[in-house]
């Protein structure tokens, strides 16, 4: 048995994340969707897509982030690097398919899961 794996494919709205991490879902990896507060009926989580929301307008429309902007960011990813972490200490390998758009937030993708697989599409 290889050992797990992750996977984090990011790239422009509408490039092929979520298709390609369902692939990999058909051949045994666990996807972990970045857009899963979308759908979510929790308070709190609501609350923090529309801080994301927020930061992302942001990031596309080149205006700096406050400390707060920044802490909302890494929370977010935060949450999708643990949820990877957990698949692999269960011996799965994960793929998260959520965009990543400035290196600095790679970055941090790298401190958090050193051997994650980094995949612009």
């Amino acid at each position: 048995m290889s050992k797990p794996q992750v996977a984090w494919v990011h790239g422009y709205p509408c490039s092929g994340k979520t298709f390609n991490a369902d692939y990999l879902e058909t051949i045994g990896w666990v996807n972990i969707d970045g857009d899963w507060m979308m759908s979510s009926t929790d308070q709190a989580e609501i609350d923090l897509w529309k801080k994301v929301g927020a930061v992302f307008y942001k990031w596309t429309s080149f205006v700096e982030l406050t400390e707060e902007d920044h802490e909302t960011w890494k929370k977010h990813y935060g949450i999708l690097c643990d949820r990877a972490l957990k698949v692999v200490s269960e011996g799965k390998s994960a793929c998260v398919s959520f965009v990543a758009y400035k290196p600095y937030v790679r970055d941090y993708i790298r401190e958090r899961i050193p051997d994650v697989k980094i995949i612009h599409i």
